[in-house]
């Protein structure tokens, strides 16, 4: 009876509700991803689109997870009363997202021709996903727990995807779905840290959300 006033309970249900957006979230960059990645080969989206909505399924389901875990995550990482660098709120939190699809829009564009350049293009593409990557930390949140958080994320979905990727558990994907095997670490971890800041900054928000919720005058 006490776990089941506790799992159903309105702070339960708000963190259900929040850790949903937060998938839904996950799941929606992975597309986006993909689609960027079909319209630089393909020019329109034709009957190919299905066939990389059914591949994509295994990778959304493990970036969506990634979100949930990061977006409920990050807010309980400042419980020292201390205020966080940079306050957020819904529009922040929108030109976060902006910024980051623009990024991965840029990283799209120089991957249309990154395997026929030297190493000192792809070093030039690591310095500027980098910079766009950190600027995007310093303009919506500079605290150092979203720099570790960023780093963390960058870390751990890159060596995971690395593991499964050489481990043969994505054969069902096309084999350039990240185009692992041509200079990946030139700018995948990058793209993680700005989707850490980015989901981390929403689940921030959804948080805040629910204090203003719970803080709610009652005059019943």
């Amino acid at each position: 009876m006490f776990l089941r006033e506790l799992l159903l309970s309105p702070a339960s249900v708000r963190t259900y509700y929040r850790g949903i957006i937060l998938f839904a979230v996950g799941v929606f960059f992975t597309f986006i991803f993909r689609i960027l990645q079909l319209q630089r080969k393909q020019g329109v989206l034709n009957s190919h689109f299905t066939t990389a909505f059914l591949c994509t399924l295994g990778v959304s389901t493990m970036t969506g997870t990634l979100s949930v875990l990061i977006g409920l995550l990050y807010p309980h990482l400042n419980r020292s009363g201390h205020s966080w660098a940079l306050p957020v709120d819904w529009a922040s939190v929108m030109r976060c997202i902006v910024i980051y699809m623009g990024i991965n829009q840029a990283n799209a564009v120089s991957l249309k021709g990154i395997f026929k350049l030297d190493f000192a293009n792809n070093l030039h593409l690591s310095l500027t996903l980098a910079g766009m990557s950190v600027g995007l930390w310093w303009l919506f949140d500079r605290s150092q727990r979203g720099f570790g958080l960023g780093l963390s994320t960058a870390l751990i979905a890159t060596t995971i995807t690395q593991l499964l990727t050489y481990s043969a558990l994505y054969k069902y994907i096309e084999r350039d779905f990240f185009n692992l095997r041509y200079h990946a670490y030139s700018w995948l971890p990058y793209i993680f840290f700005a989707a850490g800041i980015t989901i981390g900054n929403l689940g921030r928000q959804l948080a805040n959300h629910d204090v203003v919720f719970d803080h709610k005058p009652n005059f019943d």
